[in-house]
């Protein structure tokens, strides 16, 4: 698809599948970097912490993932030129592992604004399939608007909160969102979407980001910080990062700090 294409699906669906992005030599320094990350820091008590909240604060190579001129050039389709990094993650699920995602909108605990200027990418490093955990999409679910949540704190969960919609809808059209590695997928916060466990013997590999238009700001009583990206720095709503210096290093480490306690507000419900 052109970019207009690309769009124009997007705005329908709520989602857009299958977006080359990465090379073969790209894939194998990815795959180098996530291993090495879970196999240095996998057993640290705040691993999961790393790997669910601004990972590019902590991790050069994210930033350096998250600038790729693919990347920039997929977000910039629907977004427009002027970029920030709201947030990223590093959802990997190990083999036979039941952690899941039931059915949420990533929206409903997000305190920024417009939600139609943020979107999530969703880079795999490998093969991703149901079998291994891959996302399901409602595709136009977008449109139905915020549904209603509840705080499960399941421990299956991979969600702070265990949140999961209580308000009926309907599933027929979704969709598994299956990408070969080097591929993204990018959805709208407002997206139905779950995945289930790997029960696969290999793992699921993958980094996501939280791209935001330079249009968006936070509520203000929930202040939030992000990284530029690309185009004009103009967006003056949110506190100004810094990347990493060296993975966790004790600067990297300083500043993450600062940023959660920033975000502690969005934050407090799930404490």
């Amino acid at each position: 698809m052109d970019q207009t294409t690309s769009a124009q699906f997007y705005q329908h669906n709520g989602y857009l599948p299958n977006i080359p992005i990465l090379t073969g030599p790209e894939i194998v320094d990815l795959l180098a970097n996530l291993r090495a990350f879970i196999n240095e820091y996998g057993n640290d008590d705040r691993f999961g912490e790393w790997c669910y909240f601004k990972s590019h604060l902590i991790l050069p190579w994210v930033v350096n993932l998250a600038r790729h001129p693919k990347i920039i050039e997929a977000a910039s389709a629907i977004l427009g030129p002027d970029l920030l990094l709201w947030n990223s993650f590093v959802p990997c699920k190990p083999p036979q592992s039941d952690g899941l995602f039931d059915w949420h909108q990533d929206a409903t605990y997000w305190q920024i604004v417009p939600s139609d200027k943020v979107i999530t990418l969703w880079l795999a490093a490998g093969d991703v399939t149901t079998n291994n955990g891959g996302m399901r999409i409602i595709q136009g679910s977008h449109l139905q608007g915020q549904l209603s949540h509840e705080m499960t704190f399941d421990p299956k969960s991979m969600l702070r909160r265990g949140q999961r919609i209580t308000d009926p809808f309907y599933d027929d059209a979704a969709i598994c969102g299956d990408l070969r590695a080097g591929e993204a997928s990018i959805h709208h916060p407002l997206t139905i979407h779950g995945s289930g466990p790997n029960t696969s013997d290999t793992w699921r590999y993958a980094v996501s980001f939280n791209i935001v238009s330079a249009d968006v700001k936070p509520h203000p009583d929930f202040p939030e910080s992000a990284l530029f990206l690309s185009g004009e720095n103009r967006n003056q709503h949110f506190d100004k990062e810094t990347p990493p210096d060296g993975i966790l290093s004790k600067a990297a480490l300083a500043e993450y700090q600062r940023t959660k306690c920033i975000a502690a507000a969005r934050y407090s419900d799930a404490m």
